[in-house]
């Protein structure tokens, strides 16, 4: 986050977050979502309405921004911590408190009332980046893959369903390249996703709804989307439009995505099952942007190649 906006110390917690500038500075959270020494692990946009809500002891590492008017925040009794500072927009209500834990610059991380004007200019960014990554043309740089049965994942702009139950599958981008695929829908059920490519290498995922359900759902059920040969958080982004023509009573239940989540109109919603009378949450190991966030049993937690 540009904390020197907001606190005096600004420029001392500063080393620390411009030391690692160079590392992301072509990466598609630095190119779209923040401006230099900006970061956060879970920022909302949504009004009037409960913006974040963290139960059965749910947990983010990293900032968080409550990032617009009228909102309201809520903690149920159980354990929620948060690894990070709060930042609120003036006038927003709290239900509850989370357990702050960690400290930047050896001052304890807690709740702060951050800048209006900043958390409109960052809102307001935020915003333009969906709507500019939504207007990528499809890049198809990645190797179409084997879907298992002998099918194979075959690209039809505009008009792709990607929909996975029971499948494991690699999707290889071309090194140094970015991939965008326009998608209806992006469902997977008791699944694994593999994005493959190296540091430098690119994927934007664009859902909208264009037509009837399950068009614009964006839904994961015990299942993963996963990074490997170098490929960083910071350069994968699921970039959620407007509404589905059918309400997503979940987004993610019991299911690990890495990467970022970027959905203005939505709130995103992450919830936990019973398996073996335990249960087992999600976790978004990257950044959540939305309208709002409920997190029940589950985590965000924001990686070092995302800060």
């Amino acid at each position: 986050m540009k904390l020197r906006n907001l606190f005096p110390f600004a420029a001392i917690i500063g080393m620390f977050i411009l030391g690692q500038a160079t590392a992301w500075a072509d990466t598609l959270q630095n190119q779209y979502f923040w401006n230099d020494g900006e970061s956060y692990a879970a920022f909302t946009m949504g009004t009037g309405t409960t913006t974040l809500l963290m139960t059965n002891g749910s947990a983010i590492t990293g900032d968080v921004a409550i990032g617009n008017s009228n909102s309201v925040v809520s903690f149920d009794n159980s354990v929620n911590t948060i690894n990070g500072n709060l930042y609120y927009y003036p006038g927003t209500t709290f239900y509850g408190a989370p357990v702050y834990t960690g400290s930047s610059n050896f001052v304890a991380h807690h709740a702060i009332q951050g800048n209006p004007t900043t958390l409109d200019t960052q809102r307001n960014q935020l915003i333009s980046a969906s709507g500019a990554l939504g207007a990528l043309p499809n890049a198809i740089n990645y190797a179409s893959p084997d879907t298992g049965g002998g099918r194979t994942l075959v690209y039809k702009p505009g008009n792709l369903n990607l929909n996975m139950s029971g499948q494991s599958i690699t999707i290889t981008g071309t090194a140094n390249t970015q991939s965008v695929l326009n998608l209806n829908s992006f469902t997977l059920a008791n699944s694994t996703l593999t994005l493959s490519g190296n540091a430098n290498t690119k994927f934007v995922f664009n859902i909208s709804a264009q037509g009837a359900s399950p068009s614009g759902s964006f839904r994961l059920s015990n299942s993963q989307v996963l990074l490997s040969g170098g490929l960083t958080e910071d350069n994968v982004v699921f970039n959620i439009e407007g509404l589905p023509a059918s309400p997503d009573t979940y987004n993610m239940q019991a299911s690990i995505l890495h990467g970022s989540v970027l959905a203005p109109s939505r709130t995103f919603v992450m919830n936990s099952i019973i398996v073996g009378g335990n249960p087992v949450g999600s976790t978004v190991d990257g950044v959540v942007a939305a309208s709002g966030i409920v997190l029940q049993n589950s985590t965000i937690v924001q990686t070092p190649s995302s800060q």
